[in-house]
């Protein structure tokens, strides 16, 4: 029997399955003599200690391990294992956060046990990869790599991974909002971990399964249901240490709590699944930081909601930008490969058009003294060499387009506000600019307005960011809808709103702003959580030489709007008078 072989018998016969204890069990193996000569065991082992620290949130230990698996592996030549590793450390950096990463990890793992032709190895990757864009907020493209996995499973006959894969297509429909077939696939993940289990075994995924139905059911407003599910779910978990599923389960209680209006009960429970979870994991921490300010508002202590309002405040401008440092660098990263390759390929054109030149005179040359023949014969090898530079020149502008294009796109991203799609204060100064050159030249006038979505905070705080993106996206589109084909709107900057009228007296101004703050107010916005009446206070100004200067004026006049009550459109220096 292995040494491998033997700490598996041992570790699985541990009767205490708290964390502590099989991490002291599997430090003890590592020390022994029979452990130290055998480098597949030695691999195995700091893998399973990397799994229990990466379930307990202990990130970087986990991290740490796996550094020194990897070391073992290369010495051990074991391809198969190094793939074991970096899968490994993919999932580690999932739960940080760091999905691109993660991908990135889990992509050269594939290579690798493809190269093996590792069938087993490809099933967890293909699974890990599905989990990876459910962290990135991209359910349609998870359940295509979870179906890839269910599928595989079947033909490899593994419940295991199938029930796994079948459990996670469910959390990308209820990201999908299709909650009722979501709950329906982990009630089938569940059945099979029943059918899986034997009476000794704590299943995770059997706990995983009850703790998700627990959730759905929360979603669907059956909190009665919800709650016996989750309490089936809570011992069990705190058996187990895994802090991840342990904290949600404990924040859908909180949840259930504070639905129901107890708000006293909802708090400690929420409390504790912040202090096992930290804000390591971002997608469980910032809703739970949110609920729990949702609690503290109810009670009326204001200073601890706004406490952790600001915390998630912070979380979510720390999620956002590192999305948009990963995008940024990933669209830098791929346009320098682009101007490498287009660098190369352009010396490799030029090159290939010198030799096609020099073999053209050297034809000329040759045959400039001859007869009709030779003459003949030049011109064909002329025409030839003419028909190649130009295909050589056509195959550079197309290569050009196609780096143009490049460019727009990163331009582009760089020009439009990510949530709304309308353009973002940078494009709307190059706007500015040109229109105010016009202006100089013709003498037309230009007016602007600046408008503020009445009481948005108040959404933001009791729904949440989530609804609040929402309420934004429906008022862009509606002002988008309501302009002129010659006016612009601009994403200014939080609920803020800058309409651009080139051409547009004051007057005429005051015209079409009133005309958006009746689209917006016009009827409900839709939202998850129901509808809201929503409403937007604009500040107008005329545009003399300096468009900084007549913001600053409408901020003004939006300023006095908004103490006049909201919901009006105010002009510059307006006397004060209610719409």
């Amino acid at each position: 029997m292995t040494a491998s072989s033997n700490w598996q018998q041992d570790f699985n016969a541990i009767a205490d399955r708290s964390p502590e204890s099989l991490l002291h069990f599997l430090d003890e193996t590592l020390r022994q003599q029979d452990y130290l000569d055998d480098l597949e065991a030695q691999i195995e082992i700091r893998l399973r200690k990397a799994k229990i620290l990466r379930d307990s949130a202990a990130y970087e230990q986990a991290l740490a391990e796996l550094t020194a698996a990897d070391i073992v592996a290369k010495k051990a030549l074991r391809s198969d294992l190094q793939a074991k590793i970096i899968l490994t450390r993919g999932t580690v950096k999932g739960e940080m956060g760091q999905v691109p990463d993660a991908i990135d990890d889990f992509h050269a793992a594939r290579k690798l046990a493809n190269a093996e032709d590792n069938k087993d190895l490809e099933l967890n990757i293909l699974n890990a990869l599905g989990v990876a864009y459910l962290y990135a907020r991209n359910p349609e493209r998870a359940i295509e790599y979870l179906k890839q996995t269910q599928s595989l499973a079947q033909q490899l006959g593994n419940k295991e991974r199938e029930l796994v894969a079948l459990g996670n297509i469910g959390t990308a429909l209820a990201d999908m909002n299709e909650t009722e077939a979501s709950l329906k696939a982990h009630r089938q993940a569940y059945a099979l971990t029943q059918a899986l289990a034997t009476e000794q075994d704590l299943n995770p995924q059997s706990v995983y399964q009850l703790a998700n139905i627990c959730s759905r059911l929360f979603d669907l407003n059956r909190l009665d249901q919800a709650e016996l599910e989750c309490n089936q779910a809570l011992e069990p978990a705190e058996a187990m240490g895994h802090v991840r599923i342990l904290s949600g389960i404990l924040m859908t209680l909180g949840k259930i709590k504070f639905q129901q209006g107890q708000e006293a009960q909802a708090m400690p429970l929420l409390e504790r699944a912040l202090s096992l979870v930290g804000t390591s994991t971002p997608t469980i921490s910032l809703p739970l930081i949110e609920t729990l300010a949702s609690v503290y508002s109810n009670l009326d202590k204001s200073k601890q909601a706004a406490t952790y309002w600001k915390q998630a405040i912070e979380l979510q401008r720390s999620l956002e930008q590192r999305e948009r440092a990963a995008l940024t660098e990933e669209l830098e990263v791929r346009y320098e490969v682009e101007r490498r390759d287009r660098d190369i390929e352009l010396l490799q054109l030029n090159a290939q058009l010198r030799e096609a030149e020099l073999k053209n005179r050297d034809r000329q040359l040759f045959f400039a003294g001859g007869l009709l023949i030779a003459s003949v014969l030049l011109m064909a090898a002329l025409w030839r060499g003419y028909t190649d530079k130009r295909k050589l020149e056509a195959e550079l502008l197309s290569r050009n387009s196609k780096l143009e294009d490049a460019l727009n796109t990163i331009q582009k991203l760089a020009s439009v506000d990510s949530l709304t799609g309308l353009l973002n204060r940078r494009a709307f100064h190059d706007i500015a600019r040109q229109a105010l050159e016009h202006k100089r030249r013709t003498d037309t006038p230009i007016s602007l307005a600046l408008g503020d979505v009445d009481k948005f905070k108040q959404i933001n705080d009791s729904y949440g960011h989530a609804v609040g993106d929402e309420v934004l996206t429906e008022i862009a589109s509606r002002l988008t809808n309501s302009l002129r084909g010659t006016d612009v709107v601009v994403r200014w900057g939080g609920e803020e709103f800058l309409c651009f009228f080139p051409t547009t007296d004051i007057k005429a101004a005051m015209a079409l702003a009133e005309k958006l703050r009746l689209a917006v107010n016009a009827y409900p916005v839709s939202t998850a959580f129901g509808e809201f009446n929503v409403s937007i206070t604009f500040g107008l100004a005329q545009v003399d030489d300096d468009v900084q200067d007549a913001i600053r004026r409408a901020d003004k006049a939006l300023y006095d709007g908004k103490h006049m009550g909201g919901n009006v459109c105010r002009l510059e220096d307006a006397p004060t008078e209610k719409q």
